[in-house]
């Protein structure tokens, strides 16, 4: 997930939500990562979809 969705910065309260409701299953998320496609070049790895982020950036579009 997007280090703004884990810190609930995205101004969205319906991810907001969501990130609390994993939380209180004791499922928090405790990493992200705001640049997929830097991270893949950092690691040498290949991005094939990021259909979840793309997603999630129509839900949130503070979300970056």
């Amino acid at each position: 997930m997007a280090e703004a969705v884990i810190l609930k910065t995205t101004g969205d309260t319906g991810i907001t939500n969501l990130v609390e409701s994993f939380a209180s299953m004791g499922a928090p998320w405790i990493s992200g990562i705001s640049d997929i496609q830097g991270f893949a070049r950092e690691w040498s790895l290949n991005v094939v979809e990021t259909k979840l982020l793309d997603c999630i950036r129509r839900i949130g579009p503070g979300v970056r």
